[in-house]
């Protein structure tokens, strides 16, 4: 096999590790808060922390979309199976939307809501009305979209294992930064 890789590009390492990070904080974060009871100052804490760190995520996504639409990743080598190259695209495309729908199903909760969202401390006011009926729906969306994320993720880091592991292959390097390899 060829051992030279193409990689991602440092930016695009950058973000895909940032998005990783928040990704992961948010997720344990958000399931960690929903047990914290009702009316205790930790939760409203939490709940804050969550919707800041969410709005940074939602910035990252835009950034990493962005910079996705203007640089199309290494190719994968011919030498994988075709269904192991589709497998991946539709992998990359379902994270990408739940990260959308899941940054996009809390903000716009948060604002059917009377906390709007306060973001590290700036109290943004809710630009919706206080509705119980739409805020339990996103609630509920952004609930069920984390779980099919984090299968997703899990997924997508099997599958990186595998291609290190059994595969032999170098195709997590490219995601990974120089020094990581030394």
């Amino acid at each position: 096999m060829d051992e030279t890789i193409r990689r991602y590009t440092t930016p695009a390492i950058a973000l895909h590790w940032l998005l990783a990070l928040l990704m992961l904080v948010l997720v344990v974060l958000g399931w960690f808060m929903i047990g914290i009871a009702r009316g205790t100052p930790a939760r409203g804490f939490y709940f804050n922390l969550h919707k800041s760190l969410g709005m940074v995520g939602g910035v990252a996504v835009i950034l990493q979309l962005w910079w996705r639409a203007r640089r199309h990743p290494p190719v994968l080598p011919a030498t994988l199976p075709k269904w192991q190259i589709t497998a991946s695209g539709v992998g990359h495309h379902l994270l990408y939307l739940c990260m959308v729908l899941l940054v996009l199903s809390g903000y716009v909760e948060a604002n059917f809501t009377k906390y709007g969202v306060r973001f590290f401390g700036l109290h943004l006011p809710p630009w919706g009305w206080e509705d119980r009926q739409i805020s339990a729906f996103l609630t509920a969306a952004h609930h069920y979209i984390s779980y099919v994320f984090t299968i997703l993720v899990v997924g997508h880091i099997a599958a990186a294992s595998y291609h290190v592991v059994v595969g032999k292959e170098r195709i997590v390097a490219r995601m990974l930064p120089t020094w990581f390899e030394s």
